[in-house]
């Protein structure tokens, strides 16, 4: 026992220090230089991500299927002959999209870039030009690198930005570049493709519609996430997952949420001082009464005609639907 514990801390002491400023060493070995606080700044905030196991990320199989096909086992096997697409992937908020992309941080022999403009923008009162092209440079030292621009709508308003994206793009897409081998994989998400300039949504080659979940998704999902949790046996999964149909992933995480401290409330509603006695742990139980509930209580974050964008903008780019 006492051994694994020891081994776990290793894991997670390589695993933070894994990249912990090494390409601002590689830059400025004495510690100092013209941009050593900027880029100091990036590497910072740049692998600054949690952890999300891709057991946990319900449905949206095809797409995870063409991630390991088209992208990571091609990259780990450096096959120069492979056309590996920089992808855009769109969809609602709270659809999966970020958590998905961020699953594969934990790949070993390939780095994960996390950028996202509100975080390093603002944190970082620099040039646009300069900033885009430190980010391309380090993913380039850092390579196999995959670059995840999260929200990429919000740089839509600044060209030298966009100007500097779509260059650093075309670099890394040349056949002079890496002796032709692709090794620095770009992925943009956005919940308003419409938003972006043409040019950017041209740039990527291959774009992805991320769904809302099918009805066996949305069971699997109620199943995973009461999984830890104490329910009734009157909670039937197959009936929630049919009264949440238009729900986002993150719709129906939140209902979960809600609906766990409703047995709470009624003991509250029974006894106002339940929260101040040792009764607080006895184990409560959720039944469907309390998921129905809650089902009722949430709002649908996607509206009809936010479907109606996405399918213009499908049939206008060819993305996958």
């Amino acid at each position: 026992m006492k051994e694994n514990i020891i081994e776990e801390n290793k894991n997670l002491e390589n695993k933070e220090d894994k990249h912990e400023y090494k390409y601002l060493t590689y830059l400025y070995p004495n510690g100092n230089g013209k941009d050593y606080e900027i880029v100091k700044e990036i590497e910072k905030v740049i692998f600054n991500y949690g952890e999300y196991p891709l057991d946990n990320i319900v449905g949206l199989d095809n797409i995870k299927k063409y991630f390991d096909e088209e992208i990571i086992q091609p990259i780990k096997n450096n096959k120069k002959n492979k056309k590996i697409k920089d992808i855009l992937l769109y969809g609602g908020p709270g659809t999966g999209k970020t958590l998905l992309v961020k699953t594969y941080w934990t790949q070993k022999d390939i780095t994960f870039l996390n950028f996202h403009p509100v975080n390093l923008i603002s944190k970082i009162n620099k040039e646009d030009e300069k900033l885009m092209s430190i980010i391309f440079d380090m993913a380039k030292y850092y390579s196999p690198t995959i670059l995840f621009i999260d929200e990429i709508d919000l740089l839509n308003e600044k060209e030298t930005f966009i100007n500097e994206l779509l260059k650093q793009m075309e670099i890394i897409n040349s056949n002079n570049y890496n002796n032709g081998i692709k090794n620095i994989i770009v992925l943009g998400a956005t919940n308003r493709p419409w938003r972006l300039r043409d040019k950017i949504i041209k740039i990527f080659e291959k774009k992805i519609y991320v769904p809302l979940l099918k009805e066996n998704e949305r069971k699997e999902m109620f199943e995973l996430i009461f999984k830890n949790i104490k329910i009734d046996n009157n909670v039937n999964f197959y009936e929630l997952a049919k009264l949440t149909e238009g729900y986002t992933n993150a719709d129906i995480y939140n209902l979960c949420q809600d609906a766990t401290y409703e047995p709470v409330r009624k003991k509250v509603k029974e006894d106002k001082n339940f929260c101040n006695k040792e009764s607080l742990n006895i184990e409560l139980i959720v039944n469907m009464e309390d998921i129905i509930k809650a089902i009722k209580n949430q709002n649908k974050t996607m509206r009809q005609e936010d479907f109606d964008k996405f399918e213009k903008f499908t049939k206008e780019y060819g993305g996958n639907k």
